[in-house]
């Protein structure tokens, strides 16, 4: 039997079919579920949010349970690749189980070729404007290890400097096919930044991590900036009546912004009928007020060769992974194979995977469950259509 066909066989379930197993578990198990699912609605749609475990023993105890099961998985791959590759490291062997996994098919497969056609676009857009970025996460792990998409990622993700932020949203201020949206996230408490085309048949999009400039490159000042964003995000919800409109509107679109897919139902134009600068301004002045209280606590600077830190704006989705990076590590970005293109990643790209994911490539828990957008949006076949002719153009 071929190393496909074995992978094929025993790919790990989902975080549902692990709850369907554990069905026998008490009524506060469930009450418990359903507060993830509604943190569940924040912009990555994972568990991003904070839950006391003190409080719901059962959520470790199904972390424990769903790692377990993981793990095993993990084995079970590699010692079934080992016996077909004996003289490969570790890491070879992953890469080349994680090399073996089929694509993903069907809709999904088109607007994964959808989004690398408008990764191209970003490309060409930065190259133009002098603007650095870097494909990060889940995205530069598929590159890394099969050269595209991992069969089931939906979006492409990628880093780049505050300033480079900027220039690229004012490159695009006037632009009649692509744009910079921007979306306040109530279930996460952060800047959703997106680059997508004007156009709402080619629902694709590319998430946009900002990155500022550090001070000093410590562990002291990891752990102050980490512990600035779960002060951040514990002040608006002591506060949540002074935000009730987002709070009640948990993907605000900023007025000027207009609208990226995503996993929650915006109506964007009702949304703008209320919707003021003000209280934009509001939100976004508590934003700044800790972008402050960063600098004044010397741990930012406006200073353009410092370190990378990852901004107080992005979600705060993983708080045990570094949040200062050595700026050598990043730069000079260089191109790596995706899909048909070459996009940016990291000078020491491997690096950069190992401190995100150590031992990667490996399964992750969400793999059936790592969605980014509504699947329903796939069944017109307008989008499909659009989507079709933007990859046909692009290649």
């Amino acid at each position: 039997m071929s190393l496909l066909s074995t992978i094929k066989k025993i790919l790990p379930g989902s975080s549902r079919s692990l709850h369907a197993m554990h069905e026998d578990m008490d009524r506060r198990f469930d009450e418990v579920f359903a507060r993830i699912e509604q943190a569940d609605n924040g912009i990555n749609m994972n568990i991003n949010y904070k839950f006391d475990t003190r409080l719901f023993p059962e959520i470790e105890l199904l972390k424990q349970r769903q790692q377990s099961l993981s793990e095993q998985m993990s084995l079970r791959f590699e010692l079934l690749a080992r016996r077909a590759y004996p003289d490969l490291t570790p890491f070879e062997l992953r890469c080349k189980i994680f090399d073996a996994l089929p694509d993903a098919e069907g809709d999904i497969r088109l607007m994964q070729q959808a989004n690398e056609a408008l990764m191209s676009k970003l490309d060409a857009i930065c190259a133009a404007n002098n603007i650095q970025y870097w494909l990060s996460y889940g995205s530069l792990v598929g590159t890394l290890s099969r050269s595209g998409f991992i069969p089931w990622d939906d979006d492409i993700d990628i880093c780049m400097l505050r300033s480079d932020v900027d220039k690229l949203t004012a490159a695009l201020k006037d632009d009649p096919e692509f744009q910079i949206t921007l979306v306040y996230d109530w279930f996460v408490k952060c800047r959703q930044v997106r680059f997508c085309s004007t156009n709402s048949l080619i629902p694709c999009f590319v998430d946009i991590s900002i990155y500022d400039r550090a001070a000093e490159n410590s562990k002291r000042a990891n752990d102050q900036l980490r512990q600035l964003r779960i002060e951040l995000m514990d002040f608006f919800d002591n506060n949540e009546r002074e935000f009730s409109f987002w709070k009640d509107n948990p993907w605000m679109v900023h007025p000027d912004s207009g609208l990226s897919v995503q996993c929650g139902d915006v109506d964007l134009e009702a949304q703008r009928t209320v919707v003021s600068f003000a209280e934009i301004d509001l939100v976004q002045s508590v934003f700044d007020s800790f972008n402050e209280k960063a600098h004044a606590l010397g741990l930012l600077t406006d200073e353009p060769h410092g370190d990378f830190a990852y901004a107080i704006d992005n979600v705060f989705d993983a708080p045990k992974r570094k949040i200062i990076w050595d700026r050598n590590d990043i730069l000079p970005v260089r191109k790596h194979p995706f899909g048909g293109f070459s996009f940016s990643v990291p000078a020491k790209a491997e690096k950069v995977a190992d401190a995100c994911y150590p031992g990667w490539p490996y399964m992750p828990m969400d793999i059936c469950g790592h969605d980014h957008f509504a699947k329903d949006v796939l069944s017109d076949p307008d989008v499909r259509s659009a989507m079709a002719k933007f990859v046909d153009e692009c290649n």
